[in-house]
């Protein structure tokens, strides 16, 4: 989010949003090996997660048939943490993809980038295309993921080769009118809201209430973007937890009344 927004948005929001997630750097090179370094503005430690999911890079590549590599390095943490990738194949001349950490923020002017002397190596400055754009729960920004390129979002980008643009915070203040008119100010490809995840503690017709907020408020700026609305997936132990089974059946109720409500409007691309 643009500075302007900390006073639009709850603090727990703005803090999620100064976060990289999925925020990805893209350039070319034939480099036969490299050395990524950076710092952070702080370790941010999850009990569920790796320090590679919430604070590590992840680094793809994309071969000249536009197939997909992964690219296993080297970890050093410290106040610095560097990240050796080494043994590529010269001949062969790369478009790497450099994901950020999902959830810790770089700080600035920190991040480099080391490659052979003397060989090709190039930024890829802009995008042209039109995004995707993302608003979801902590679950979209990345939790539980133990690798920052293992999130749904970022396979996403990946797969269809197209900028995602990732808006996954943790709370209940995700369908805010405010957070709507921010992610909106962009025209997209599609908008995808996957934010049951984050009121599973909330009444239902509230949930409902601010999802058709959140579709109309959409809709009344791009009359014809796609809209996705993704249905929450449950737990995988809910079976054995009541209070589990409760909250998926309060987000399928909830769901089955969005749907319901938004039905009447018999938009084709929704």
């Amino acid at each position: 989010f643009p500075p302007r927004a900390q006073s639009m948005v709850s603090e727990s929001i703005w803090k999620s949003s100064l976060h990289s997630t999925s925020l990805t750097i893209k350039f070319v090179t034939d480099s036969s090996k490299l050395q990524i370094q950076y710092e952070l503005e702080e370790m941010n430690i999850y009990p569920m997660m790796t320090t590679l999911g919430t604070s590590g890079i992840e680094l793809y590549g994309f071969d000249c048939d536009g197939t997909v590599h992964f690219f296993s390095g080297e970890y050093t943490y410290g106040e610095k943490i560097s990240v050796n990738f080494d043994g590529f194949n010269k001949s062969v001349t790369y478009t790497y993809f450099l994901t950020l950490p999902s959830f810790s923020a770089i700080k600035p002017s920190s991040l480099l980038i080391g490659y052979d002397n003397n060989c090709y190596f190039s930024v890829i400055h802009s995008e042209l295309e039109r995004p995707i754009v993302v608003l979801g729960s902590s679950i979209a920004q990345g939790s539980s993921a133990n690798r920052p390129g293992l999130t749904w979002v970022n396979w996403l980008s990946r797969e269809l080769l197209m900028p995602v643009r990732n808006y996954g915070f943790e709370g209940e203040d995700i369908l805010d009118g405010n957070v709507i008119d921010l992610i909106i100010e962009e025209e997209a490809v599609a908008y995808i809201l996957d934010c049951q995840a984050g009121f599973i503690r909330a009444d239902v017709n509230d949930i409902v209430k601010k999802t058709t907020d959140a579709y109309k408020k959409i809709r009344n700026k791009w009359p014809e973007t796609p809209i996705v609305l993704i249905e929450f997936g449950g737990f995988s132990n809910e079976m054995f937890i009541s209070e589990y089974i409760n909250y998926s059946d309060n987000m399928k109720t909830a769901f089955k009344k969005t749907q319901e409500t938004l039905d009447e409007y018999k938009d084709k691309n929704l």
